[in-house]
Formats: structure tokens, sequence, C-alpha cells
């Protein structure tokens, strides 16, 4: 099952709704360390085949796999978590419920690209 989560900050809570081929649901979450790195998830599709690789900091990878098109994932953002793809055309990535122009043109390499809804925003002059 593959789908995408949206979240929506309130005071000291987020409101949050799960979309999946034709469920939706919706709920309320109190603001605990747990729900900030469930809500803080950058969701990824690829739409063509693609490796894509997270690492930490300290360059110890996180993540690192091959796509297939059609295949969804939630990439870990962490302080420092760094993306790579061979294919920077072929994955979408979503800030906010909105899916963000490519990282480059299909079958083009990205390393290091900074994997913070800020930093992605900024690339794209769409800074918060």
């Amino acid at each position: 099952m593959t789908g995408h989560l949206f979240c929506d900050y309130g005071l000291r809570m987020a409101r949050i709704k799960i979309i999946s081929n034709s469920i939706e649901f919706s709920a309320t979450l109190d603001d605990t360390p747990t729900v900030q790195k469930l809500l803080s998830a950058l969701p990824c599709n690829a739409t063509a085949n693609t490796w894509v690789e997270v690492r930490r900091s300290d360059k110890q990878p996180v993540f690192s796999r091959m796509m297939q098109t059609g295949e969804a994932v939630d990439l870990p953002v962490l302080p420092g978590m760094t993306l790579s793809t061979g294919n920077a055309g072929g994955i979408e990535i979503m800030v906010n419920g909105e899916v963000l122009p490519p990282l480059g043109p299909r079958g083009a390499i990205r390393r290091n690209v900074a994997l913070d809804a800020e930093s992605l925003l900024k690339k794209i002059g769409r800074a918060q």
C-alpha cells in the first residue's frame, strides 16, 4: 500500500490526512517527538526507475535502494540529511502536500541535496 501524508500544524497539535488509493483517513495528533518525526518525513514517488540514497550528516546511509516506477516512500528528515539520486527527473518529492518540480532532468545525477523542506523550497524559489 502506498500513500501520502499531509499535515497542518496547530497549537501543540497536528492534523493529518493520509490518502492511499481510494481510502482517506484524517486524525488529530498530540505534539510529541514521535509525531514530529512522522510529520517531518517527505513523501517521495518514483515516476521512473531510479536509485535513491539518503545519508545522515556523518555520511552513513540510512536509506539506499533502487525505486521502481510507481513506488512511494517517506524519506526520513533529520538535521544534516542529504539525498542522492541517479535519475533526478524520475522522482517527485512533496513538501506541505505540494509536489515540487524535479531535481533535474531524467537521467541526471544529483548528489548531496539537502533533505529538508526549507532548503528544497528555496531551490525552487518558494521559501517559507
